[in-house]
This record gives C-alpha cells, sequence and structure tokens, in this order.
C-alpha cells in the first residue's frame, strides 16, 4: 500500500514523495541453495536492496562476494557463523555484520535451530555481480 505524502521544506516548497510498505508476510519466499529468501526491497527504492533470509539448521552460503555492492548483514534471531576472508565472525540477534564490496565471504548456521537474516545490497543487489565459488576457491564463476 502507498501513501503520498506533502512536506514542507525550508523554503516552503512542497514536494511528493511516496511511502512504501511492504508486508513480510505476503512476500513469497523463494529458495536459494536450502536458503529461503524473500525479496523485501520497496519499488521506489533504488540506491538499496533488501531481503530477509531464513537459515535453517545446518544450511549454508558457499563462498561468493560483490564485484558491485557492500553488503549488511543483520541477525534478526539465531547465530550465524561467518568466515570473511578467512576472518571468522559469530553473529547473534541484532549484531550486524559488513562485507564490503569486493571481499570473500561464506556463512552458516552450526546451531540447532533455524536463525533469519536480513540483508542490505548498497547499491541494489545485481546478479550479474555476483561471483560463487567451491569450497576451495579453486573454480569461479559468475551469476549471470
Amino acid at each position: 500500500m502507498k501513501t503520498a505524502c506533502y512536506p514542507p521544506y525550508a523554503d516552503n516548497s512542497w514536494e511528493k514523495f511516496v511511502i512504501t510498505r511492504v508486508k513480510f508476510d505476503r512476500i513469497v519466499p523463494f529458495d536459494f541453495e536450502g536458503l529461503e529468501i524473500r525479496e523485501l526491497t520497496p519499488e521506489a527504492l533504488q540506491s538499496a536492496s533488501i531481503a530477509a533470509i531464513d537459515v535453517p539448521s545446518g544450511a549454508a552460503h558457499r563462498t561468493a562476494r560483490s564485484s558491485r555492492s557492500d553488503k549488511l548483514y543483520v541477525c534478526i534471531e539465531g547465530r550465524i557463523a561467518f568466515v570473511v576472508n578467512d576472518q571468522e565472525f559469530e553473529l547473534e540477534a541484532m549484531d550486524v555484520l559488513h562485507v564490503p564490496r569486493g571481499e570473500w565471504f561464506s556463512y552458516c548456521n552450526a546451531e540447532d535451530q533455524p536463525a533469519r537474516l536480513l540483508l542490505v545490497h548498497v547499491p541494489p543487489l545485481d546478479l550479474a555481480s555476483e561471483e560463487f565459488s567451491d569450497k576451495d576457491n579453486e573454480e569461479v564463476r559468475s551469476e549471470s
């Protein structure tokens, strides 16, 4: 649902902008290698993209990097173990991890309970700019 607002600005002008609400429970998730992803980016947002990722117990995101976007991961619930360029990080609820553009990363849920992440790409996700490798970084391919 969209609502138009007309706030006054310092110069007494009125500009129209759109506020967009995305209802989580109305978004149909898709499967990405065992991760359940919901694309939550509002239509009007062009500077970033946001997704919710449900990470079941034992699930993992293989080693990847983006040549375009910085990634901000927010752990909403559970625990997730990340590796960024061979450095280990553990995220718990409300922790944030910044993965800069070009850096190799992977993550997994080694806990008995599922976890949920929010992922923000700045600028927005472009699948053609995402690279994935096998576990040993021997084979690198681009998603296009």
